[in-house]
């Protein structure tokens, strides 16, 4: 018997493993702190809605209600556990630069535990 949520699970898997996502982020402030933690949240974000497009342009049950939401409504829940690449900030110009990375394969295990949660 294969229920709904390991369907979901396994395709999360095919569709996600093996692929790294990366987010990029830049944010202007005076204050070095808040521009940093401006420019990661962003990073986080942009890494999300990267893994959902992936998910979102796969003709797979990956697709339904459940899923979609969880992406577009926590996106910062998906990536947990992410590498900090780059965290830079220039005095001068005052702007922080924050990369960040994850594999496909957390973030389809993150979804997946989401899912089955929920």
């Amino acid at each position: 018997v294969v229920t709904v949520n390991n369907k979901i699970r396994s395709e999360l898997h095919r569709v996600l493993d093996g692929i790294v996502f990366e987010g990029r982020a830049t944010f202007k402030d005076k204050n070095r702190e808040v521009a940093r933690n401006a420019a990661l949240t962003l990073a986080i974000n942009d890494m999300a809605k990267r893994a959902g497009a992936v998910l979102i342009e796969e003709d797979t049950t990956v697709t339904n209600d459940e899923v979609t939401s969880i992406i577009r409504t926590r996106a910062s829940n998906i990536v947990a556990g992410y590498t900090i690449m780059l965290d830079t900030y220039d005095p001068e110009t005052k702007m922080a630069e924050v990369v960040v990375r994850q594999e496909g394969e957390r973030i389809a295990s993150e979804m997946a535990r989401i899912v089955i949660e929920e």
